[in-house]
C-alpha cells in the first residue's frame, strides 16, 4: 500500500474522532445543564476546543458565538468528506491494492 494512501487513511481517522468529540459534545449539551458540569463532558469539550478555536479564529465577528461549534462540525465533516473521496480516488488507481 503507498504511503500516501496511509497518511490520508491516518488523517481521516483523526478527523473522525474530531467529528464524534464534537457531535458528543453536543448532544451532552443539549441535554440539560447538568450534564454541562459532567466530566465526561469536560473531556470532550477539551478534545473539541481546538477545532472549535480554528473556526473562531477564521468566521467574521458577525457571526454569533453559539454557531461556532456546529459550524466547526460542519468544517469537520467537510474534511472528511474531502479525504474519503481522496482515498478512493488514490485507491482507484490501477495496481494499487487497498485493505
Amino acid at each position: 500500500m503507498p504511503i500516501q494512501i496511509v497518511i490520508i487513511s491516518t488523517l481521516a481517522a483523526l478527523v473522525q474522532v474530531a467529528a464524534l468529540m464534537l457531535l458528543i459534545r453536543g448532544a451532552m449539551w443539549l441535554s440539560g445543564p447538568t450534564a454541562r458540569n459532567n466530566f465526561v463532558y469536560g473531556l470532550f469539550t477539551v478534545g473539541a476546543m481546538p477545532f472549535i478555536h480554528f473556526t473562531r479564529a477564521v468566521m467574521p465577528r458577525a457571526v454569533p458565538d453559539r454557531y461556532i461549534p456546529a459550524i466547526a462540525f460542519l468544517l469537520v465533516f467537510a474534511l472528511w468528506v474531502a479525504l474519503a473521496l481522496t482515498q478512493q480516488t488514490l485507491c482507484a488507481r490501477p495496481g494499487v491494492q487497498c485493505g
